[in-house]
């Protein structure tokens, strides 16, 4: 049974992620119990214990989907939402929920958490991977050759139906039904046709991570320039000083990275949409994709989305190349079945028949 692996590390990482979003919200004013210490001590012991929290409830989450044997996205996508959501329920300023309920917005208050928390399960689920049976890859290589070469002696039927070559070599068995499927020592192998799939879940997580890794990107340059205006003035750099300018500028461009939330996810699928038609599936097409989209977009729009559009580039090329690491391959779906009414209509594109007339004297 495959199940998705246990990696404390990447769990105290996720935990340390949603540790960031409480501080940025209690920063902001979203809601939660605004910070009345904004000494660096406190900020990074209010990131631990958010943290810690989200993992160890994570963590308990994660090994009941393992003695379950599921691994699905949805799962873990749901698993991170209720790690997340009673977190910042309990976060909240006093009277924030019961104003929320009464209000009737609680689903549009919440929104935000659950999308960082399925955002975080999604990356878990992902980075972790797969734990199943070793492979055998020697033996499977040989397997394969081999029924590869015996299929090729025996010829493969039309309409999905094989020949001799799909029995047993080496101890690969071809998939009941599939052809350019086999299975080599309990483990199931696919050779044909692939495209990346269409995932919500997985367009949802990586527009939101997209946006995450820009703030962090853009963040971490400014300090940069900060510092080295720094320099040039002839001032010392303090580290704490340091921290604060990049703390406040993380939220700025956090909420800058919100506001572009929206185009970056539609920006993302019409990268998408646009590589799946041309059969593209690698990485570095899917970050070109995300590169030209926007201009393309902004040229489509006669300027009028530019200045938005400028700002969702990078989240975009980022999200595009996340988004193909989190939704992953699926098979290329077979043609569609044809209704015929007689059977002299199938014949090929280019048979004589469909140029030439019979002709009939009469």
């Amino acid at each position: 049974m495959h199940r998705i692996g246990t990696r404390y590390l990447k769990i105290f990482t996720a935990g340390l992620a949603f540790g960031f979003y409480l501080v940025a919200a209690s920063i902001r004013g979203w809601g939660t119990e605004p910070l009345t210490d904004f000494s660096n001590d406190a900020v990074i012991l209010t990131i631990l214990k958010g943290g810690i929290v989200f993992a160890l409830i994570f963590t308990l989450g994660h090994l009941v989907l393992r003695q379950l044997g599921i691994i699905k996205a949805w799962a873990y996508a749901a698993l991170g939402t209720v790690c997340a959501l009673p977190l910042f329920i309990s976060h909240l300023a006093s009277g924030t929920f019961a104003e929320l309920a009464a209000t009737g917005n609680v689903s549009t208050g919440l929104f935000i958490p659950a999308c960082v928390g399925a955002t975080i399960g999604l990356a878990y689920r992902k980075s972790a991977g797969i734990d199943g049976v070793a492979e055998d890859l020697d033996g499977m290589n040989g397997a394969y050759r081999g029924l590869a070469f015996a299929a090729g002696e025996t010829g493969t039927g039309s309409h999905g139906q094989s020949g001799r070559g799909q029995l047993t070599f080496g101890k690969a068995l071809a998939a009941a039904g599939t052809v350019g499927a086999f299975t080599h020592k309990g483990t199931e192998y696919f050779d044909g046709p692939l495209r990346v799939r269409t995932s919500l879940l997985s367009l949802l997580g990586a527009s939101l991570l997209g946006a995450v890794l820009s703030t962090v990107i853009q963040s971490i340059l400014d300090l940069g320039s900060y510092m080295r205006d720094l320099e040039r003035m002839g001032k010392s750099i303090r580290p704490g000083n340091l921290f604060d300018v990049l703390m406040s500028d993380l939220v700025v461009k956090g909420a800058m990275a919100l506001f572009t939330g929206v185009p970056v996810l539609i920006l993302i699928a019409v990268a998408h949409f646009g590589l799946r038609s041309m059969g593209k599936t690698g990485y570095l097409g899917y970050g070109i994709a995300g590169l030209l989209v926007a201009p393309i977009m902004t040229l489509v729009t006669f300027g009028a989305a530019g200045p938005l559009l400028i700002l969702a580039t990078l989240p975009t090329v980022l999200g595009a190349v996340i988004y193909r690491k989190f939704a992953g391959l699926e098979p290329v779906p077979i043609a569609e079945d044809i209704v015929a009414k007689n059977r002299r209509d199938l014949v090929g594109a280019d048979h004589a028949r469909r140029k030439a007339g019979r002709v009939i004297i009469s």
